[in-house]
């Protein structure tokens, strides 16, 4: 599409849905608690959380007992970088998760947290 004739004026009426600031924290909230549930709503909230610098890790650490677990892996993703207290707790939960794949994905943010991620060798 890029680069053929008519599309910046098409890009500019339909921006890509990433394009532009991630939706407010509250709205952010209300589609996780209208999500009830479902794995793909809430992974595409949480994927928005990832963008920001902190969040509200109380409002989401309720999902790290989610059955679902991309919406596990998703959540760690969301607060790898935040400074916000409470995240190391949750990471550490994460880190003992049943699933394999979510006990590397928070075992690894928690090492690079950590400053232990060393180098690529």
């Amino acid at each position: 599409m890029r680069g053929e004739y008519g599309s910046r004026r098409l890009r500019e009426r339909r921006p890509h849905p990433l394009d532009g600031p991630p939706p407010p924290i509250p709205v952010l909230l209300e589609r996780i608690g209208a999500a009830a549930g479902e794995p793909g709503a809430l992974c595409a909230a949480l994927r928005w959380f990832r963008l920001r610098r902190r969040g509200p890790v109380e409002a989401l650490a309720g999902l790290a007992a989610h059955p679902d677990a991309d919406v596990r892996m998703a959540l760690a993703e969301a607060v790898a970088r935040w400074p916000t207290p409470g995240v190391d707790a949750l990471l550490a939960g994460l880190a003992a998760d049943p699933d394999p794949e979510v006990r590397e994905v928070a075992g690894m943010i928690e090492e690079t947290r950590s400053g232990g991620g060393g180098g690529d060798g």
